[in-house]
């Protein structure tokens, strides 16, 4: 059996910039908007690793209308996830020791993930990440 979550963005990543490259303007936009479609379904599940994968579909579609000011946006956003990635490596085996800490912050990871691991760190999240997981 063939494993394909690490390949399958690289596939697609391929299909969009043959299609940027040759599309009309009508056919980027359309690019553009099932882009950002797509990685909104991704995002709106509040876990690290799918709001990571989110990333490049936004970016792609700045990138593909031209928007540098968006392309930005996108970047520091997915720095700021990629610091939360990291904290999560290091957070893994630590563990409350007052119980009605470890339940509430149980609630608070499988809830929301993202503001789960922001606990622990003084960084910002970047208010276009904000807009993002509230919608």
């Amino acid at each position: 059996m063939r494993h394909y979550t690490s390949s399958y963005w690289l596939g697609l990543r391929r299909k969009i910039v043959a299609t940027a490259e040759k599309g009309s303007p009508e056919i980027k936009e359309r690019l553009a908007n099932v882009l950002v479609k797509l990685g909104s379904a991704q995002a709106k599940h509040g876990t690290l690793v799918e709001l990571l994968l989110s990333f490049p579909m936004f970016y792609s579609a700045a990138e593909i209308r031209g928007d540098k000011s968006a392309q930005e946006q996108y970047s520091s956003s997915l720095a700021f996830t990629s610091t939360l990635v990291h904290l999560n490596l290091g957070i893994s085996s630590f563990a409350w020791p007052i119980r009605s800490l470890v339940i509430d912050s149980t609630r608070l990871a499988t809830k929301n993930e993202v503001a789960f691991y922001q606990l622990f760190t003084d960084e910002a999240m970047p208010a276009e990440l904000l807009q993002l997981l509230r919608k």
